[in-house]
């Protein structure tokens, strides 16, 4: 599950990079047409959701690596084997066997 995360992350990036480029290319047609100061306008904020796509682009790669480097360093402790035999001669803690 914690993969889809990341992956939903990624795509998200990806969506507002390729959103922030098609306002760059919308600023550029705009200034073909001299209309500057709209153009100006859409450039710095198609830059602004293409930055916002790229920091979360890389906070999902970050994410994704520590996650895998924890699941490496501290992999999950086995489940112990329930065992219903009883050491012979001792009572419980501290209690000394009886002689």
């Amino acid at each position: 599950m914690n993969t889809w995360r990341y992956l939903w992350r990624e795509m998200l990036a990806c969506v507002l990079m390729l959103l922030g480029l098609f306002g760059c290319l919308q600023a550029l047609g705009l200034v073909g047409q001299r209309q500057v100061i709209a153009a100006s306008l859409v450039g710095i904020l198609g830059l602004f959701i293409f930055r916002g796509g790229l920091s979360l682009l890389k906070v999902a790669v970050a994410a994704r690596i520590v996650q895998s480097t924890q699941e490496r360093l501290y992999p999950a402790p086995a489940q112990p084997i329930p065992s219903n035999r009883r050491v012979a001669g001792l009572r419980g803690p501290g209690v000394a066997p009886r002689a």
